[in-house]
């Protein structure tokens, strides 16, 4: 009996180091910003739609190339050339909307948060602790813990 139970306890223990290492392995690739979701930003942005609608003619022209432009950045065409490359040597590389960021990755011990620790300035560091929602080959989708409410998608680049 005690031999059965030790052989069951062998398999489960080996799943999840193979399911735990696995993860590690589909986060070393250059990723590619996909999506923004963020009740905030959707918020910000129907009020700046209801405030166009409503301003003088005058107006309008500028307030309609802010909200584009701001619509481009987090969500749009310049938001989807911004990357994330993560290494198998630890090392990262990030260019979010041409800001190139450097620093280490890791992954805590249940392998369900992505830590990048980026060099901010010579001794400085910056932590940010991502939340992994879902990741496979084609994708990962995770929470900053700093901020709740911003769900980020991406794909390979």
């Amino acid at each position: 009996m005690k031999i059965v139970q030790s052989f069951f306890l062998s398999i489960i223990i080996c799943s999840l180091l193979i399911a735990c290492n696995k993860n590690e392995k589909l986060l070393v690739k250059k990723w590619r910003y996909e999506k923004l979701e963020s009740k905030a930003n959707d918020e910000q942005v129907a009020e700046a739609k209801k405030m166009l609608a409503n301003a003088p003619d005058s107006l309008k022209p500028e307030m309609e190339r802010k909200l584009k432009e701001h619509e481009s950045l987090m969500g749009g065409e310049i938001f989807k050339k911004s990357t994330l490359d993560l290494k198998a040597d630890g090392n990262f590389e990030s260019n979010n909307l041409g800001a190139i960021s450097k620093g280490k990755w890791s992954m805590n011990k249940e392998k369900t948060i992505l830590i990048l620790n980026t060099e901010i300035a010579e001794g400085q560091n910056m932590i940010d602790s991502l939340k992994i929602i879902s990741l496979d080959e084609q994708n990962l989708k995770y929470k900053i813990f700093r901020d709740q409410d911003a769900t980020l998608s991406l794909v390979p680049f």
